[in-house]
């Protein structure tokens, strides 16, 4: 039985993550979720997701781990499908707010992602999850929209690569705490989207 992926090869999409680890780390979000990650015992995760303990630790060398693979897995989910939906729509401006869409209601079904980056930051870099191994891995994914708009000519002077992903992650993240009724109405978060977000990413053509 092969061991979890390491962080290195989770980010890069290298290693594939077979059925016990989804099975475990979904048992372990479940817990982090009810019970707190600091409270969460790796015994709470064997009995939530009802394999041995010795399969376990066989994928799983202590809490930690679990915690940075189940945030990786969770960043990965909602940023690999980025460029298929990209290839979905055809002026510049549905594919800016369909993808920013996307990636804002894809992270509203994550709580344990949102509490983490909120809440807990500092967890995260003790599991070696630090913004910039998040930038790192989204910048690959963003990056297709960045490409997308530059090459229609609505890039906003002067903003780089760089500005545009720490941009948009800002952005995404501020979705987060806006009120729910805004985020459950899909209609009206895309036209929110569109009417304060969008102005801000692309010139006007």
């Amino acid at each position: 039985m092969s061991p979890s992926p390491s962080l290195e090869e989770l980010l890069c999409g290298q290693a594939p993550i077979n059925k016990t680890t989804h099975k475990i780390l979904d048992a372990a979000e479940r817990c982090f979720l009810r019970i707190g990650v600091a409270d969460t015992s790796m015994s709470n995760i064997i009995s939530e997701s009802g394999v041995a303990r010795g399969t376990l630790y066989r994928y799983f060398k202590n809490k930690e781990q679990i915690v940075a693979l189940a945030v990786i897995r969770d960043i990965r989910d909602i940023i690999d499908p980025v460029e298929k939906e990209l290839s979905r729509y055809h002026s510049i401006e549905d594919k800016v707010v369909e993808v920013f869409y996307f990636t804002v209601t894809e992270m509203l079904k994550r709580p344990l992602l949102v509490k983490l980056f909120h809440q807990d930051s500092q967890l995260l870099t003790r599991v070696g999850i630090t913004y910039d191994i998040v930038d790192e891995f989204s910048a690959k994914k963003t990056h297709a929209t960045y490409t997308a708009i530059k090459s229609a000519g609505r890039l906003r002077p002067g903003v780089t690569s760089e500005y545009f992903l720490d941009w948009y992650r800002r952005q995404v993240l501020s979705f987060q705490t806006t009120p729910a009724t805004l985020n459950e109405n899909p209609q009206k978060l895309r036209e929110y989207i569109r009417m304060f977000v969008l102005p801000s990413m692309i010139t006007d053509s």
